[in-house]
């Protein structure tokens, strides 16, 4: 499952978007990460047990990723 962060950079933009991934028990297949100016447009590749998130759990990552970010 891909997602997909563009966001102003800034010190620990990571570090959250991985937190997050991590609380709702799934993993970081890959990650992408670049930064424009003082953008960062990064990509994850995330699944759980190998697995595509279903589009429940990718909508409940969405939210918690936006409202951490936000």
């Amino acid at each position: 499952t891909l997602l997909e962060v563009s966001a102003r950079d800034r010190r620990g933009l990571i570090w959250t978007v991985c937190r997050a991934v991590a609380s709702l028990g799934f993993t970081i297949r890959s990650a992408h990460v670049s930064t424009f100016g003082d953008e960062a447009r990064d990509v994850f590749y995330v699944n759980h047990e190998g697995q595509a998130l279903s589009p429940e759990a990718a909508e409940d990552l969405r939210h918690l990723v936006f409202a951490l970010l936000v």
